[in-house]
């Protein structure tokens, strides 16, 4: 399990909590602590995968499926077993931020 971010004590400036909920995301953090239910849609918006990347790691895992675990292309580009493990983590996101498949923009 990824380590989970400390907290950002501005409560008010969400544009804050989210630029760092995105430096945490990069950093491989799983996770942003939140002291004020203000900054639960910042983390949120920060720690969600994008519709299209939802959409590709669905697809990745599909083929990985469909390729009974071999290798494969998915848009012009090898698909192996750490590509694989990074859809499935992308998938994971989605799932606890509950994105929607083809579901347009976040905010």
């Amino acid at each position: 399990m990824p380590p989970v971010d400390g907290v950002t004590t501005d409560t008010q400036d969400t544009a804050l909590v989210q630029s760092h909920a995105a430096r945490a995301l990069r950093g491989g953090f799983g996770g942003k602590l939140c002291i004020h239910p203000a900054q639960l849609a910042a983390v949120h918006a920060a720690f969600a995968p994008a519709p299209e990347q939802a959409d590709w790691a669905r697809r990745v895992v599909d083929g990985f499926a469909a390729a009974q675990g071999g290798v494969f292309s998915i848009d012009g580009r090898m698909v192996d077993a750490p590509v694989v493990a990074l859809a499935r983590q992308v998938l994971a996101r989605a799932a606890r931020i509950r994105v929607p498949q083809g579901a347009s923009g976040l905010g």
